[in-house]
């Protein structure tokens, strides 16, 4: 017998026989193992004890607080979490187990399961036990907005969130709203319709027409309009199943964790074969969550959005907002080389904002909602500098500048400082605002401008309007891209980008103040000019 086996208790088939799973528990020091085994400690264990209330054992409970650590250092607050269920994967002894409930954040467009939760009743107060537990973790939510949830449509447990999360807005998932209102009412091998064979598809499309005329179709079909309006409008309420305005509408993505979770562990593995895996999943998760802090893209995002437009934007926007300009600047930033990788963010930028190549670099920036890379870069290093000098346990603690024996060097403690900031963001928006000019209109700041949410056209036409630099007559003349004769508009004025805001030949016009600001007027102008311009 090898020694891992030798340090287990006996294999559950034989072991526990007609015993309850509350005598696992005899054994919590093997489940208080760490994730990392060579580093025992407590801060990080991974199995966090039982689930009981009043007196009621609900089950047992994983989680790393390694995890609340990792999200505050890099001031990451949760808007959205996802929760589900699944069954298979569950061990295959004891037989008191009934449900694997997972609870995952949501963060760069990417889930990370970290609650997992081993249950024995499927009820409202075990959903209930597993929320208090996740409201003593202090998660760092968001005070701005109500953090979203999204869960299929079982009530105990969005009764259990609702009761410990008040404050929280339940989001129902799409997917299954659909299957729980057509699939209750779709006939059994077409008893109820005896024209339909087998109720497939294709036969159901044939006979539409025919059906559709019928005088009794409304008395069909009133069932299905008194079971959703009972329940759904009357019970489950409009703001419980409607996914209007949602970027996240389902919560396929936990379908899909739990898919390959059911790959990775097997139908109804033995105990400590689940823990160990488990172990090892949780131990993923968070090699993701520090991948993608550090501006690693480490796995395809799930996508909310059915633009392509859009998805192209976010995904430029996330890279550069992640770190792909300054992975280790703190290292490299100093170079001479620097600049080379600008050109790279630059575009990035036009590609955000649909401006034109002949657009100021520095209004490109202002429009993405990221700050120059220079900036980005100090600030990073400065940052760094900060750590060394605050926190006794970093290996440059101490350490003395030497003075360069070059006058090209430029070394990391010779050309760094300290911040007082509280947070590299808010050191980061400062600078850049200490470095426009006090007499442009534009106000930096890390996020979109208005207009941002409209479709892609009508946005590139706002910030080309907002840059003054499009394709008017005027313009395309002096890029010797049009006749020189052919420069009015259709008003008889000269066609210019500051001109065309005004023209009385159209529906409406703004003034640049409205453009500046993305008002309904300078919106409306955007979208007469949408494919001209």
């Amino acid at each position: 017998m090898c020694s891992k086996e030798k340090s287990l208790p006996g294999h559950p088939l034989n072991f526990f026989v007609s015993i309850s799973i509350s005598e696992i528990l005899d054994y919590r020091p093997i489940l208080l193992r760490n994730t990392l085994p060579n580093k025992p400690t407590k801060t990080n264990r991974f199995y966090q004890g039982e689930l009981i209330t009043e007196g009621l054992f609900y089950g047992i409970i994983f989680f790393n607080t390694e995890i609340v650590t990792t999200l505050r250092q890099n001031s990451i607050t949760i808007t959205n979490v996802a929760i589900d269920g699944t069954f298979k994967c569950l061990p295959n002894h004891p037989s008191d187990l009934r449900q694997l409930l997972t609870v995952h954040i949501i963060f760069n467009n990417m889930s990370f399961s970290v609650v997992y939760a081993c249950l024995t009743r499927h009820t409202q107060a075990a959903y209930a036990c597993v929320m208090q537990y996740v409201l003593s973790l202090h998660l760092p939510y968001s005070n701005e907005v109500p953090v979203q949830v999204i869960t299929d449509f079982e009530s105990g447990l969005r009764n259990a969130i609702r009761i410990v999360f008040p404050e929280w807005q339940q989001v129902g998932c799409s997917f299954h709203f659909n299957q729980l209102l057509a699939i209750p009412h779709l006939p059994a091998n077409g008893h109820r319709y005896p024209n339909i064979r087998g109720f497939s598809i294709a036969d159901g499309l044939m006979i539409i027409k025919a059906i559709a005329i019928e005088q009794q179709v409304f008395e069909e079909l009133r069932p299905v309009f008194n079971y959703f309006d009972r329940y759904w409008m009357g019970v489950v309420g409009p703001e419980g199943f409607s996914v209007h305005g949602f970027n996240h509408r389902t919560n396929n993505f936990v379908e899909s964790f739990h898919a390959s979770l059911l790959g990775y562990l097997g139908v109804h593995p033995p105990l400590w074969t689940f823990y160990d895996l488990i172990r090892s999943v949780e131990n993923t998760t968070r090699l993701e969550l520090s991948q993608i802090l550090n501006g690693q893209q480490v796995r395809r995002r799930f996508v909310s959005s059915r633009n392509r437009n859009n998805i192209v934007i976010e995904n430029a926007l996330q890279d550069i907002l992640n770190g792909a300009g300054e992975y280790a600047s703190p290292v490299w930033g100093r170079s001479s080389h620097t600049k080379k990788v600008d050109v790279a963010l630059n575009e990035s930028c036009r590609l955000i904002t649909g401006c034109l190549k002949n657009t100021p670099v520095e209004q490109l920036y202002i429009l993405s909602g990221i700050a120059p890379p220079p900036i980005r870069r100090s600030t990073q290093a400065d940052w760094e500098r900060t750590k060394i000098t605050l926190d006794p346990r970093h290996r440059m603690y101490g350490i003395t500048p030497q003075l360069p024996r070059l006058k090209s060097r430029k070394s990391f403690m010779n050309h760094t400082k300290a911040i007082s900031s509280t947070h590299p963001e808010v050191e980061r928006t400062t600078r850049w605002r200490n470095e426009i000019s006090s007499t442009t209109s534009w106000v930096p700041n890390e996020s979109l401008p208005s207009g941002h949410n409209e479709t892609w056209p009508v946005w590139r036409t706002l910030n080309r309007l907002r840059t003054g630099i499009g394709r008017t007559k005027d313009n395309l003349i002096k890029w010797g891209l049009l006749d020189s004769t052919d420069i009015l508009c259709i008003c008889g004025e000269v066609q210019t980008m500051q001109h065309i805001i005004t023209c009385t030949d159209c529906s409406q016009t703004c003034t640049p103040e409205d453009i500046h600001k993305g008002t309904s007027q300078g919106i409306n102008v955007a979208r007469i000019w949408a494919e001209i311009i």
